[in-house]
């Protein structure tokens, strides 16, 4: 018996010996966070690179689509805003190349179709963005965007006629019209940019970060806001970047590139001259 309780008592100290103390398990936990806290902004950063990259293919793409349609409009190119047949609202480039034969976009539709699918009535935008993010947001939206606006609830992106859920801003200066200043001078027609190289023009850029501005945020947050679809009303780039400081932008020429600082010439009217 007396062996037995030698045996006992010793194997009892050994356990005791190989137990964590409470000490030593909050260590633990303590390190597992640091390295957690250390991990994850890597792994969202390689998420982001990533989305980054979808973002570029997604506006070569578009860049392809646009080139369609100017090849078959005679070099007249889609146009910022204006009225799409069929329509009696003023509507961005995006409906102008889903409803543009030239296009030749997968998500072809005319404005009458577009309406019939998209409309849900005539006061729920918010149902009317849900549907046209299923419909074209797979084209028309950034990879970074989320489906529903920041600080808007359980908002969908939507414009005020037929929604789009476009992550991207449109050169502005790109006109359906001609300018007042100049009612001589085309200004929709590529053959017309003389003077300026293809490659330095831009066409559009992520901008998505479109929303109301609450009183309460700082002059910087509101800088990054705004609910205007022109590109120029938006700094894509620094901190109000889409992607890691910085934003991709489609060039005239159809190369894509990230930018973090002004373009030169990003608001100069390439027409101008």
């Amino acid at each position: 018996m007396n062996s037995f309780s030698s045996f006992i008592s010793h194997h009892s100290s050994f356990q005791r010996k190989r137990s964590f103390t409470l000490i030593e398990l909050l260590v633990v936990i303590a390190i597992i966070a640091i390295l957690a806290a250390m991990l994850l902004p890597a792994l969202n950063n390689a998420k982001e690179s990533a989305r980054k990259i979808a973002c570029t293919n997604k506006l070569k793409s578009l860049g392809t689509f646009w080139q369609f349609y100017v090849d078959g409009t005679n070099g007249f190119m889609v146009p910022n805003k204006g009225k799409v047949t069929g329509s009696v609202n003023n509507d961005f480039f995006d409906v102008f190349m889903i409803a543009a034969p030239e296009a030749a976009m997968p998500c072809y539709m005319t404005y009458a179709d577009i309406a019939a699918n998209v409309r849900v009535s005539s006061t729920d935008a918010n149902g009317w963005g849900q549907i046209s993010r299923k419909l074209f947001g797979k084209y028309f939206q950034c990879p970074s965007q989320p489906d529903k606006e920041p600080l808007g609830g359980n908002l969908y992106w939507h414009y005020a006629t037929i929604p789009m859920p476009t992550g991207y801003g449109y050169n502005y200066l790109i006109r359906l019209e001609k300018p007042a200043a100049n009612p001589k001078l085309a200004v929709s027609n590529i053959a017309e940019l003389k003077n300026f190289s293809l490659s330095s023009i831009p066409l559009m850029a992520d901008i998505w970060k479109r929303n109301s501005i609450p009183n309460s945020l700082s002059a910087d947050e509101k800088a990054c806001l705004t609910r205007d679809s022109k590109a120029e009303n938006m700094q894509p780039w620094g901190p109000c970047g889409s992607h890691q400081k910085g934003s991709n932008f489609l060039w005239i020429d159809g190369h894509v590139s990230f930018v973090n600082q002004r373009p030169v010439n990003y608001l100069t009217d390439p027409w101008s001259k």
